[in-house]
């Protein structure tokens, strides 16, 4: 039997954060207000064009907190992390289906080059090459030129250092980039995503560093002291977007979706921003629950089934899959060579840039829904359950016992609210749903009219023994594990 999953960082030491988003969606509405429609149009056929319909997303402070206190473990190229017993992964493959941005090698640049004789540094950044991103968009609200080409550049680089690689506001805007941008072609092509991942995983998985030795010491000398603060680098959005995609019971409370646009995040709105308590009652202390059910009234039976589906509200998708749609997209293609998600492979880097590997389930760990086009309600992912070895031949049965569970609950649901008396009778039969090493054992059962008080015990997928019981009327009693 595997291992139990744990976090890094024990339970007892979580400590309520703040976060600090480096990276700003403001830009998205500042271009559209200052280019003009021929620019915009060509804004949006480059390789920043498609956030130009990016929905409204308030950034989620006490979200991402949460999901960076549960890390696993973390490397160069992903982090899991522990939400109700489950584990998602966030990695490269993830961020390049979240974006739709090029995630792949690397090029071997020569910008010796240019477009233009007069660069987009001296027509509009006065020749000045270094600035902060507040510098940078100063600049851009400026900025005025009849040369739409000029202006369009301008624009993609102000996106690409406020949105996609934020940073702390004295940290200069790297030169090669404003160099870089005066070859349209060479700067449009440049795999961004890979280094605006890099930028971002590095910031997550350094952000917690020292954190509960720095928080506790504070509250020591002043216990006034309630939350530890800190910052994200690059970009978070897509951090707190994967969470969305990943974790069922997020939506739609706490996000919505609308539509089946590709890339993913432009189907996501967030327009308020959850407070921590809700979001740790909600989601992050859910726990799984088996029903134990026996001579209950209607009020008590809907009452117990819906507690009952608590065993499937926390779903967490271990790995985000391409649909056939987004298989066939640019953005998709570096990965489209590897022999699947169990496989590690390396991909060659440039000689400046840290080698990065793009990694599956390293222990073949959960269970691969059947794929299904991007426009399809339901997701094409793989949901994970607690890891344990699999075998390929078993995980067809495994499914179709999950699909024949689900059918039995539709059954009593409609039975329940079909029949409002006492004296009906739910269908249980005898039936063992095997889950790797979990049993789910339901008792048979006839309902009849009665006053005396009876159990049925009913286990639930992590094994523990829950019993309900009536005591007259629609009284219902969860009693202890047993």
């Amino acid at each position: 039997m595997a291992p139990k999953l744990q976090t890094k960082m024990k339970e007892s030491e979580f400590f309520p954060g703040k976060i600090t988003c480096l990276s700003t969606l403001r830009p998205i509405e500042n271009i559209k207000l200052k280019l003009t429609e021929r620019q915009e149009k060509i804004f949006k056929n480059s390789c920043f064009g498609h956030f130009i319909d990016m929905k409204e997303v308030q950034f989620s402070s006490h979200l991402c907190h949460k999901m960076l206190l549960r890390e696993v473990s973390s490397n160069d190229y992903e982090m899991r992390f522990l939400v109700g017993g489950s584990e998602g992964r966030f990695s490269m493959k993830e961020f390049a289906l979240i974006t739709g941005l090029n995630c792949g090698k690397y090029p071997r640049l020569d910008i010796s080059q240019k477009d233009e004789d007069e660069t987009v540094c001296d027509a509009l950044l006065n020749g000045e090459t270094r600035f902060t991103n507040q510098h940078l968009e100063k600049a851009f609200l400026a900025a005025d030129t009849a040369n739409d080409m000029q202006m369009v550049k301008l624009a993609m680089l102000y996106f690409l250092e406020c949105v996609l690689l934020g940073k702390e506001r004295k940290v200069l805007i790297d030169t090669s980039h404003i160099h870089m941008v005066d070859h349209f072609e060479t700067f449009n092509n440049f795999p961004w995503g890979r280094k605006s991942f890099n930028v971002t995983l590095s910031g997550m998985r350094r952000a917690l560093k020292n954190r509960v030795q720095k928080f506790q010491a504070k509250q020591a000398t002043k216990p006034a002291h309630k939350e530890e603060k800190y910052s994200l680098l690059g970009f978070p959005y897509s951090f707190q977007v994967w969470a969305y995609e990943a974790i069922s019971v997020l939506t739609p409370t706490f996000a919505q979706k609308e539509g089946h646009a590709l890339p993913r995040i432009l189907n996501w709105k967030a327009m308020s921003i959850p407070k921590e308590t809700q979001l740790e009652k909600e989601v992050f202390s859910k726990k799984t629950v088996g029903i134990h059910l026996d001579n209950c009234g209607t009020a008590a039976l809907d009452r117990a089934f819906t507690n009952f589906f608590l065993i499937f509200q926390v779903k967490v998708y271990q790995m985000l899959n391409p649909t056939k749609t987004e298989k066939e997209k640019a953005y998709m293609q570096c990965w489209m060579h590897l022999t699947g998600d169990n496989v590690q492979e390396a991909v060659a880097e440039d000689d400046n840039e840290l080698q990065l590997l793009v990694s599956g389930d390293k222990d073949g760990h959960g269970e691969e829904l059947e794929e299904l086009d991007a426009y399809s309600d339901a997701p094409s992912q793989k949901i994970f359950s607690p890891p344990r070895p699999q075998k390929n031949a078993e995980l067809g049965e495994i499914k179709n016992q999950l699909d024949r569970l689900e059918e039995k609950v539709d059954q009593i649901l409609q039975l329940l609210l079909a029949k409002k008396s006492l004296s009906y009778q739910l269908p249980f039969q005898l039936q063992e749903s095997v889950y790797g090493n979990n049993t789910m054992r339901r008792k048979s059962k006839k309902r009849k009219r009665s006053s005396r008080a009876k159990n049925v015990v009913m286990t639930d997928i992590r094994g523990n023994d829950l019993v309900v019981s009536e005591n007259g009327g629609d009284n219902l009693e969860m009693m202890d594990s047993l």
